[in-house]
């Protein structure tokens, strides 16, 4: 089979397999990080982004607003505070947006695939069994690579 083929051409580097099926999650993950910008984003999404510049703009770090959602709102609030550190402009909305769900779809739904992959090849001992089934979660209709609204809470 040319899939297994192509993976027995990694086998001496034991982080290849994991980085490869990330960087494939990423890239199918791209699209929707600026999709359905403001004005036509979520409702929920404008409250954790409305919240979390509410949060830098008054230096406060306990939300007044949806405290159910904290870990909505604290990733991006903590990758924003240290962008802001290191520019004069203060981020604006879109951009806040846009880096809530570079955290939460690029990074750690990414990062599912990771942890999907070495799930199934510890509980098998085959790599492949990990493999196929990283794939299946990549390809997989409930995840909505392509046609993801893009909420950052996806």
């Amino acid at each position: 089979m040319l899939l297994s083929k192509f993976f027995d051409g990694l086998k001496g580097d034991k982080y290849a397999i994991p980085a490869l099926l990330f960087v494939v999650a990423l890239i199918m993950r791209l699209p929707s990080l600026f999709h359905e910008l403001p004005p036509f984003q979520f409702c929920d999404e404008f409250i954790f982004s409305n919240e979390t510049r509410d949060m830098l703009s008054s230096g406060r770090l306990i939300a007044n607003e949806f405290k159910a959602g904290g870990f909505n709102i604290y990733p991006a609030l903590m990758i924003s505070k240290l962008i802001s550190a290191f520019s004069i402009h203060p981020l604006d909305f879109n951009s806040l947006i846009v880096i809530g769900r570079a955290f939460y779809i690029l990074f750690l739904s990414s990062g599912t695939v990771i942890f999907i992959y070495l799930t199934g090849e510890l509980i098998s001992k085959n790599k492949y069994i990990g493999i196929y089934s990283a794939l299946a979660y990549l390809i997989s209709p409930c995840i909505e690579p392509f046609l993801a609204v893009g909420n950052w809470f996806k």
